[in-house]
């Protein structure tokens, strides 16, 4: 297993999919968090996604490359 390139934190694909089911797409980071944080996502995960590279995503899956263990 090689190392991260970033500091990102990681969290499951099962809460990924918990806090983020029924996003928009595309989307940025502060939408993502945003949307996390109305479907009552915890600080762990928040913060999580608080790593994550200031870009646009396409989909969950492309948040999930970012942040998933």
């Amino acid at each position: 297993m090689g190392a991260q390139k970033n500091m990102t934190q990681t969290i499951s694909q099962v809460d990924l999919d918990k806090y983020l089911s029924g996003a928009t797409y595309p989307a940025d980071k502060q939408k993502i968090i945003q949307f996390a944080k109305s479907k009552g996502a915890p600080s762990e995960t928040v913060s999580a996604l608080n790593g994550l590279p200031n870009k646009e995503y396409m989909d969950s899956a492309d948040v999930s490359k970012e942040v998933t263990a």
